[in-house]
């Protein structure tokens, strides 16, 4: 078992921000943001061809936007999720001197968040839209060559879940009636060929 550990801390003045002041939108240099958090990683051999890795973070921020930055909640960063986390599960075979079958499912986790919105009804200036929770899982499994090619059937979002990204809104004329949500890609599967030379 391998495990990997980090925390960090951040100190950024002058952070760039968009804001909203007289209905346009403009970016402004807030007075600052605050960053920290910690991440931990855990790659495991299972035996019998398996690996299971883990990883999960935490991040906690504090921002100062300035006079111009009165979007509430005031003192949180856009876009970003305090709580994330992924599980892998691997599977690897040798067939034979020349080819290896391999296998993986893995999971993505992204915790509530806040989205910008400009302009929002009722707001001119612009409103935090709070972003749901969500995990997405994806599966691969093929065969690899020691000759360099290799080919693999994949399925992403096997769920076919709808997440809520970001929010995604026009900076020049902006109008509460072009505002739009990015989402993830749906169910997708296909064939992946690659070769190395």
């Amino acid at each position: 078992m391998t495990v990997n550990a980090s925390i960090y801390y951040e100190d950024w003045h002058n952070i760039q921000l968009e804001a909203y002041p007289d209905d346009w939108a403009l970016n402004i240099n807030g007075k600052y943001a605050i960053v920290y958090g910690g991440e931990v990683d855990m790659l495991a051999d299972l035996g019998a061809g398996f690996n299971l890795q883990l990883s999960g973070g935490y991040v906690h921020d504090y921002l100062d936007g300035g006079p111009h930055w009165d979007i509430t909640p005031l003192h949180i960063l856009p876009e970003v999720a305090p709580e994330t986390g992924t599980a892998i599960l691997s599977y690897t075979k040798p067939l034979n001197d020349t080819y290896k079958f391999t296998a993986k499912v893995e999971n993505s986790y992204t915790g509530p968040r806040y989205s910008l919105a400009f302009p929002f009804p009722n707001n001119a200036f612009g409103q935090y839209v709070p972003l749901a929770a969500y995990d997405l899982t994806n599966i691969r499994a093929g065969i690899q060559s020691s000759h360099g090619w290799s080919v693999a059937l994949f399925v992403d979002n096997v769920f076919n879940k709808h997440a809520q990204l970001e929010n995604l809104y026009t900076e020049n004329l902006a109008s509460a009636g072009f505002n739009e949500v990015v989402t993830n890609q749906p169910l997708t599967g296909g064939i992946d060929l690659s070769y190395r030379y």
